[in-house]
């Protein structure tokens, strides 16, 4: 749809800033479906506004997976999204961070022996 609208991308980093500000609902999707706009661009609007899911989106995108990792966990504390993530991107490195992340809390300790037995 948003390729439709402005199929080169030359208004894709003002389309960022405008979501963020006026529909922050369509940001992320948006984020998902175009190749056009400044990504790092695109992080330090998110950042400075605390759009921690698209922040996780993008930082996965550039290759910055643990610090997306960490964000999930503490600023998310979402256990199953962290999962997810590491599925998603199958990294030993991340499966560590994630374990060594959790394991002082049994909720999560227990989620992570049910759903990691393939993966790590």
């Amino acid at each position: 749809a948003y390729s439709k609208i402005e199929p080169n991308g030359r208004y894709h980093g003002k389309l960022v800033r405008l979501y963020a500000k006026y529909a922050r609902q369509n940001l992320l999707p948006f984020l998902k479906c175009s190749d056009n706009y400044p990504i790092q661009e695109a992080l330090d609007v998110c950042q400075s506004n605390e759009f921690y899911p698209e922040m996780v989106f993008l930082l996965g995108r550039i290759g910055n997976t643990r610090e997306a990792l960490q964000i999930i966990i503490e600023k998310l504390d979402d256990i199953n999204q962290a999962i997810n993530f590491c599925q998603e991107h199958n990294d030993k490195e991340l499966w560590t961070d994630l374990i060594k992340q959790t394991v002082d809390k049994p909720e999560c300790v227990t989620l992570l022996l049910k759903r990691i037995g393939n993966y790590v």
